[in-house]
């Protein structure tokens, strides 16, 4: 539970840092496709005994609201497989990414490498100047044996 605490600062902290410092200048034009960000969520059977209180879904829910509304906000959410794909939608449509993250269900293994390619491919399709992903996870990668395990790992790394 503590890891997990710390693990929801870091990344609340991150984020908080992230939208604190942007300089805009007056005669600046901003648009809703600045900025996109993509919560990719460990959804495996792991989180359930790392995340019992299903905070690391409370968390998305404050970090989605929280950011300022020139940010596009998605969802990615895996386990074996890729189970939640959202692409980041305008600041008016938040609330369907927090419908998405209310179904997430712990179970299965944890192909983080999947789950970030995909990720990946959602930010590619964007039009934003600035790209980010924040991973919740209890940073396991682990699937029904060694070398769809590794399979997954070098995923992870290429993306």
């Amino acid at each position: 539970m503590k890891k997990l605490r710390s693990i929801l600062s870091v990344v609340f902290l991150f984020l908080s840092m992230l939208v604190m410092s942007s300089t805009v200048f007056a005669d600046e034009q901003t648009s809703n496709m600045d900025k996109s960000v993509i919560f990719l969520f460990d959804s495996s059977g792991s989180m359930k005994t790392n995340d019992t209180n299903r905070l690391a879904i409370d968390s998305i829910a404050q970090l989605t609201y929280a950011l300022p509304s020139d940010y596009r906000v998605g969802v990615v959410s895996y386990s074996e497989d890729v189970v939640i794909s959202q692409q980041p939608v305008a600041n008016s449509q938040r609330t369907q990414i927090m419908e998405l993250a209310n179904r997430i269900q712990y179970e299965g293994y944890s192909n983080a490498g999947k789950g970030l390619l995909r990720a990946v491919e959602l930010l590619e399709g964007e039009a934003s100047k600035e790209k980010t992903i924040v991973l919740l996870s209890d940073g396991e990668i682990l699937m029904k044996n060694d070398s769809s395990t590794s399979e997954s790992v070098a995923m992870y790394q290429e993306a």
